[in-house]
């Protein structure tokens, strides 16, 4: 990027907001119905509360730590292979996030123009990740202007959903007879999903403006706002619809479904439908061109430390800045995804979650680490921490088994195979 801009205070709470807001509560607005039925707004109110020591602890660690990231983190406080492990597995599982995401829009794009139902969604897939990919090789600048608008984007079903939410509330529906705990572990991950993100400012964070507070501010202010939307977004969106939420058959029903209920004007209904559905496609958009930028940062500090196979070659920038090799890897692993899953929400949100779990944990005890050797600063932060990390990765490796372990495979695999990268190429660098 341009080494000379650096992000305002608000630019990175947009950017923030912009990584964790999004398609993560709208693609699990009917799963998370189907697994847990009304309490799906529950499971949100209890994963926040157990991510929130780990809001705190990257905002200690950006203090620390100023402009560093998730291999700084670790790297510092821990070990080089701990800082590559980190960093390695947090980029594999944001890849699965931009494959979902970018999946996502093809999918609304189909719902808008019936034409484009016939071509094959993975095919519009690749088509769109292809001209993102170019947008990505634009100056931060300009970056910008387009996470504006995808905020914008995000908002839109949202604000939707929490003014018809107070209009045509229904207490009906909030009944025992849709609650169904059976499903409670399996959306355990589903929910680390949607919440994910704050920690992506660690990647730009050299970036922004006064690092040193801003930083941290950015995180814990947009987190604070994404945990009341979302909470409020999923119980609304139940208490109008009700158990009907629970048999549609994906997201994509999620809209028609609630303005059938709400709306009797065919009219009216189509051109809401209409507007609601552009909205999320572009939000969805500017989600994954969010985390496709953050992550080509995480592979290049990879690249950087000579951690990866031919790492002179991805340390190259082109012309605005943009280490263009290491995005061209990136999309080439969001393709593979795609073809391995054939856009299965599932196990892409699955291996997402993974990858963030196991960056916090590291995370955490780097912080951890960094108290014990200064003995006059209080532990308690971090040892909270790790404690909620340790009960949120049980919960989604319980649900993992349970359900399709595709993404526990997909997981597994890109980290192995991580592992021996960085010791095949150890000795350029000591350990």
């Amino acid at each position: 990027m341009n080494n000379g801009y650096k992000m305002s205070l608000p630019a990175a709470i947009l950017m923030n907001l912009n990584f964790m807001l999004g398609t993560g509560v709208f693609v699990n607005t009917v799963v998370l119905a189907k697994f847990v039925g009304f309490m799906g707004f529950l499971c949100y109110v209890v994963v926040g509360l157990m991510l929130s020591p780990l809001i705190f602890t990257f905002s200690d660690l950006l203090k620390i730590h100023p402009g560093g990231s998730l291999y700084t983190f670790a790297e510092k406080e821990i070990s080089r292979f701990a800082g590559f492990i980190t960093t390695w597995i947090y980029a594999i599982g944001k890849t699965g996030s931009a494959s979902l995401m970018i999946h996502v829009f093809c999918s609304f794009l189909q719902q808008i123009f019936v034409d484009l139902r016939c071509v094959p969604t993975l095919g519009l897939d690749f088509f769109v990740l292809a001209i993102f990919a170019m947008l990505n090789l634009l100056k931060m600048q300009l970056g910008n202007q387009i996470q504006v608008v995808f905020v914008i984007m995000k908002l839109i079903p949202i604000l939707f959903v929490l003014g018809a939410g107070l209009i045509f509330f229904e207490p009906i529906n909030i009944s025992y007879e849709s609650i169904e705990f059976t499903g409670l572990l399996s959306g355990i991950p589903l929910v680390i999903f949607s919440l994910a993100g704050f920690e992506l400012t660690c990647a730009v964070s050299s970036h922004i403006k006064n690092p040193e507070k801003n930083a941290s501010r950015a995180i814990l202010i947009a987190f604070g706002i994404v945990l009341f939307f979302v909470i409020a977004y999923q119980f609304l969106f139940f208490v109008m619809c009700g158990s009907d939420l629970m048999h549609l058959g994906s997201y994509v029903d999620m809209f028609p479904a609630l303005l059938n209920k709400i709306i009797h004007d065919g009219l009216s209904r189509g051109k809401l439908l209409t507007v609601l559905n552009l909205a999320l496609a572009l939000s969805s958009l500017g989600s994954a061109y969010g985390v496709l930028y953050g992550n080509t940062w995480n592979f290049y500090r990879l690249a950087q430390n000579k951690h990866v196979y031919f790492a002179n070659y991805f340390e190259r920038l082109n012309k605005n800045g943009i280490p263009f090799l290491s995005l061209f890897l990136k999309s080439s692993l969001i393709v593979l995804f795609l073809l391995i899953t054939k856009g299965n929400q599932i196990p892409l949100q699955q291996v997402s979650a993974m990858g963030s779990l196991f960056a916090y944990t590291m995370s955490a005890f780097a912080l951890f680490r960094y108290r014990l050797t200064h003995r006059r600063v209080a532990r308690i932060l971090p040892v909270v921490a790790l404690l909620s990390c340790t009960v949120l990765f049980v919960l989604a490796i319980e649900g993992l088994m349970v359900g399709n372990i595709t993404g526990l495979l997909m997981f597994l695999t890109c980290a192995v195979f991580g592992i021996i990268m960085f010791f095949a190429t150890k000795k350029r660098v000591a350990f």
